[in-house]
């Protein structure tokens, strides 16, 4: 049990982990085009019919095609045009720094998110990030039900047309919790002081 403890753990760290890391590299890639690009390619002017100021709007592109392929960096005449391959050479008179191309490629690689897509698209939105709320129990008039969370065990049982087992002896209650804590059963001495 130990093994598998110790492995949920790991992946728990290891995807929350990532889920920092792209959330750094969006926020980068964000800060990079709106330094390097947002004067020629924004709302309040759009050169070539490119903006860069939305996700729609890039993957639209201008009138060169699209400027972002989302996961393919290749692909992407954005990317081509940092790096001052093939007839474009972006931002005009400069290049950009090896590192913020690097972000920029891996920015793309990851799905091109812009910073607040996630929070505006539910089904994209990490369970991790999103803030717990406390759910009404439902509407349960058994009298098996004495907490809260027996309400919601008491709805799903009735929804699979079952019924609650009936309640445990003491004696079984006492091994289950030794068992839990401990592992080990309880010993005759502590049976007796139960």
């Amino acid at each position: 049990m130990k093994a598998t403890s110790r492995l949920l753990l790991f992946f728990f760290l290891v995807a929350a982990s990532w889920a920092q890391t792209n959330r750094e590299t969006v926020q980068a890639a964000a800060e990079i085009l709106h330094t390097n690009c947002f004067a020629c390619h924004s709302s309040s002017l759009s050169q070539s019919g490119l903006r860069l100021d939305s996700q729609e709007a890039a993957v639209r592109g201008g009138t060169r095609g699209p400027a972002v392929v989302p996961g393919d960096a290749a692909a992407s005449r954005l990317l081509r045009a940092v790096m001052h391959e093939g007839d474009l050479a972006m931002p005009p008179g400069r290049k950009l720094a090896d590192e913020q191309i690097a972000t920029l490629r891996r920015w793309i690689e990851q799905g091109a998110e812009w910073p607040g897509a996630a929070e505006e698209t539910p089904g994209e939105k990490w369970w991790s990030l999103v803030p717990p709320q406390r759910p009404s129990p439902p509407e349960t008039s058994d009298a098996w039900v004495s907490t809260p969370i027996d309400a919601f065990i008491l709805a799903k049982l009735q929804e699979e047309d079952l019924s609650p087992s009936p309640e445990a002896e003491k004696l079984a209650l006492l091994r289950r919790a030794y068992h839990d804590l401990h592992g080990l059963p309880p010993t005759p001495e502590q049976i007796d002081s139960f």
